[in-house]
């Protein structure tokens, strides 16, 4: 709800079932809940079974999310996912 009414500019959840979809739905603010492996639980990341917790990232606008994304993500070596583009995309699919 923060969110929602400006009061903050992004705000991070723990999802187990439906605990950050439900609120960002009624809220009507945008959600990013990234793989499990993208935010890995030895840095920092939200939740304590590392079966069933995942962190989500709710914010005004999906490009907010997507830049509190990279700031979060795991930034070891094997994962090469980018939330933002490193160039501009000019197909016609992006």
């Amino acid at each position: 709800m923060s969110v929602s009414t400006n009061l903050v500019m992004a705000s991070l959840g723990e999802e187990t079932r439906a605990s950050c979809r439900g609120p960002a739905n009624h809220n009507a603010v945008a959600l990013i809940l990234p793989h499990k492996s993208l935010l890995g639980f030895g840095g920092g990341a939200i939740g304590a079974d590392i079966y069933c917790d995942r962190s989500g990232i709710l914010c005004r606008t999906i490009a907010d999310c997507a830049k509190v994304l990279d700031a979060l993500k795991d930034r070891s070596p094997a994962i090469t996912i980018r939330a933002i583009p490193s160039r501009p995309c000019r197909a016609r699919r992006c």
